[in-house]
């Protein structure tokens, strides 16, 4: 079963500035990631409101049918990862995450809950049990 959620993760449930790419890979709701990409011209970004929802409620309504998460959110994949709650990394299967060069932080919190690596690039780490 799949269950599509149209809401931005985030630290809180609510309301929240995205600014969307307009189709290229690197929408984002952070504003240096944003400027960083719109820096002389080379991506045009639209800010839009959507809405969110915060990863601790996520988790708290769908988590316990989750194997398997995969972390990619533009410059804010360590925050969100620093947000889930210990019960869901117990349970969980599989991560792959956008380490963005926080790798080894990744890999030393989830350690003690038997998460080995199975695969590293320059950009996701595969962690699993």
């Amino acid at each position: 079963e799949m269950i599509l959620l149209e809401y931005a993760i985030a630290k809180e449930d609510g309301k929240m500035i995205f600014f969307d790419s307009n189709g290229d890979a690197v929408s984002t709701s952070v504003v240096d990631h944003r400027d960083k990409w719109a820096h002389n011209g080379r991506v045009n970004f639209s800010q839009i409101e959507v809405n969110a929802m915060a990863m601790t409620t996520l988790l708290e309504k769908y988590g316990r049918d989750i194997d398997f998460i995969n972390i990619d959110v533009e410059a804010n994949n360590l925050e969100l990862f620093n947000l889930v709650p210990d019960w869901f990394w117990q349970r969980v299967k599989l991560l792959c995450i956008e380490h963005d060069n926080h790798h080894e932080i990744i890999k030393a919190k989830l350690r003690p809950f038997g998460f080995r690596e199975l695969a590293l690039n320059g950009e996701n780490v595969i962690l699993g049990k």
